[in-house]
Parts: C-alpha cells; structure tokens; sequence
C-alpha cells in the first residue's frame, strides 16, 4: 500500500492579464484502501489536513464515478493578481497500490478543463 498526498499550490502563480481559478482536479486510480485517518474507528476513502498545515482551502466534497476519483475545493484556489499573493489548498490524499503516471483532469473556474501527469495508483 502507497500514501498518496497531493496539495494544489498557486501561492507562486501570478494571473495575467486574466485570472483563472482551479475548481477540481480528477483522475483514475485503482481501489482506494479505507483507513481510520481520523484516529477513530470510523474509516474513510480520504483525507485531508487541515490543522497545523499549509494551505487553506479545503474539499467541499470526494466522489468516485467509476475509475475516477474527483476532488472539488470548497472554493475556486486562485494565482496571485499584482501584489497579492496566490492560494494554496490543505493537503489530502488516500492510500492505495503502488504508484504509476497517469492524466489528471483539472477543471478551471472559466468552464476549461485540461490534462496534467500526476502519479496515482493504476486504475
């Protein structure tokens, strides 16, 4: 079993001349492992860390449909216009097979979508 932890980091980005947010980001991956994350008995596909970390945007929601598995930010995460810096969501992840490269499928606030590679467990 492989931790997967990915974390969207625009506090570098500067938009220019028009600012587009990132909204969601899904790829396929293989069967997720359900683990208590939460130091609870309860056990979850996912996680997110949201105390004592980077970032601060966090997930409104992770569905799986299929293969693929999409994380949607409770808000649009956004680069940094003129003199203000960009955004950063908390980290989250899951845990599952080891890795391979796969496309990932982000989904800007503008409606546009595009492929990026990531490594994911193989679907």
């Amino acid at each position: 079993m492989t931790g997967y932890e990915f974390r969207l980091d625009l506090t570098q980005a500067i938009a220019w001349p028009t600012k587009v947010c990132l909204t969601q980001l899904t790829f396929d991956v293989g069967p997720l492992s359900r683990l208590p994350y939460t130091g609870r008995a309860d056990k979850f596909d996912v996680f997110v860390i949201n105390t004592g970390a980077t970032g601060f945007v966090g997930l409104a929601s992770a569905e799986r449909a299929g293969p693929a598995i999409t994380f949607v930010f409770a808000k649009p995460v956004c680069p940094g216009a003129c003199s203000e810096k960009g955004e950063s969501s908390y980290f989250f992840g899951f845990a599952a097979a080891a890795p391979r490269e796969v496309g990932a499928r982000v989904k800007l606030d503008n409606g546009e979508t595009f492929q990026v590679l990531v490594r994911a467990p193989a679907p």
